[in-house]
Order: structure tokens, then C-alpha cells, then sequence
């Protein structure tokens, strides 16, 4: 688990999930925006599972993302023009969604380990 944290720091995870915070305090207009399922309520166990379950429903809905993307991607081929916008579209939204899914994942590993150690004292 280890070397896939690593592999996700590498690929820009953390950078990434401060601009989706980021992202989303623009988006609501309040800088100190604190949703459910971006951010852990308290440091409670309770709020650290219900945080965990919101990784797994956030995980779903990008991995649909990408399938909607896979899906598209046909009809990207059988276009007149080598580039076009719905490829490119695609492309980006393709992305957006792996970024979010490995975000998911790095966030679920850390709280794996947090609940190993507090189930384990």
C-alpha cells in the first residue's frame, strides 16, 4: 500500500486535491466550505467510517465517468476530423475522472491505516 501512496504523491494526487478543494470553495462562494463528503467531520470513528463509505460512493460515480467516456469513444473514431471537440471533451473528462478516482483511492488507503492503528489500541 505503501508504494501505491507513493505511486499517487508521484502523479500529483495531493496537488490535485487541493485544487478540488479549491475548486469546489469557488464553486459553493464560502472559503471555509466543509461538505460531507470532502472533508472528515470529527476525529471521531464514527465520523471516520462515515467519511469512508463517501470515498467509496464519490470512487463510483468517477468510475462511471470513465465508462461514459470509454463509451464515447466509438463515436469519437468514426468522426469526419482527426480532432475535434468531442474528442477532446472526452480526453479531459477521461482524465478528470482517472485524477479523481486515484484521489479516492490515496484518501481510502490513509484512512485504512487510521483505522488499523485506533481498532488496534
Amino acid at each position: 500500500m505503501d508504494i501505491e501512496m507513493k505511486i499517487y504523491e508521484k502523479l500529483g494526487v495531493r496537488k490535485w486535491k487541493k485544487f478540488v478543494l479549491w475548486l469546489m470553495c469557488l464553486a459553493i462562494r464560502d472559503p471555509n466550505f466543509k461538505g460531507i463528503n470532502y472533508n472528515i467531520q470529527s476525529f471521531s470513528l464514527k465520523s471516520v467510517k462515515k467519511f469512508r463509505k463517501w470515498l467509496w460512493i464519490n470512487s463510483l460515480i468517477h468510475v462511471y465517468g470513465i465508462i461514459q467516456c470509454i463509451d464515447y469513444i466509438p463515436y469519437i473514431i468514426n468522426s469526419d476530423s482527426i480532432f475535434s471537440f468531442s474528442m477532446f471533451f472526452t480526453i479531459i473528462c477521461f482524465l478528470l475522472n482517472i485524477y479523481c478516482v486515484m484521489l479516492q483511492r490515496y484518501n481510502y488507503i490513509r484512512i485504512k491505516k487510521v483505522l488499523k492503528r485506533a481498532t488496534r489500541d
